[in-house]
């Protein structure tokens, strides 16, 4: 189990020798409202199994819970690593389409949220619906590094200043995700 930025700290770590490597990402942690306890409840089963994971915050807001925020910290300090899922979770690939810079300026607050309560600036970006743009100039702007998205490949090019990976979404119940994802690790 490893995050985005082991990957951007250490990029040998997915040579082929490591064997399968997982990235676990939990969306839709609100900055503004805590955990909602079945997070909570997956939180605390990865942090017992010793597994970090991705935590995608929505900032909407002014106000920080602080409990939440107090979590985020802890985990982070343990190997865990914070993305941002942007300001409003507004789908980029729209956004887009109406005011290209209104990328940027969604990145940007919520980049700035996370900063001002965390004390850290995330570069990994899960995208809200998981829809990519079609310029990633604004986003790159916003200083991302890894681009998450539901739709796309399982593999980047490392020679690239981002790198938009896919992921394996949710699909019908736990169990179904659970053995799509086995059969991936397991042809």
């Amino acid at each position: 189990m490893i995050t985005y930025q082991d990957i951007s700290k250490n990029p040998g770590i997915t040579a082929a020798e490591q064997g399968h490597l997982c990235i676990i990402t939990i969306d839709d942690i609100f900055l503004q409202y805590g955990f909602d306890p079945s997070v909570r409840q997956m939180v605390d089963i990865l942090q017992q199994a010793n597994y970090p994971a991705v935590l995608s915050v929505v900032t909407e807001g002014e106000t920080v819970e602080k409990q939440g925020v107090a979590l985020m910290k802890d985990l982070a300090a343990q190997g865990w690593e914070i993305a941002t899922h942007t300001d409003i979770h507004q789908n980029l690939g729209e956004l887009e389409k109406m005011a290209p810079k209104g990328v940027f300026l969604e990145l940007r607050a919520s980049l700035d949220k996370i900063e001002k309560a965390l004390g850290f600036r995330p570069i990994t970006l899960v995208l809200p619906e998981g829809q990519m743009v079609k310029d990633p100039a604004q986003i790159n702007r916003a200083g991302i590094v890894w681009i998450v998205g539901i739709n796309g490949g399982i593999t980047y090019n490392a020679d690239k200043p981002i790198h938009y990976i896919g992921r394996e979404g949710p699909d019908g119940t736990a169990r179904e995700t659970f053995d799509i994802m086995m059969k991936r690790f397991n042809p």
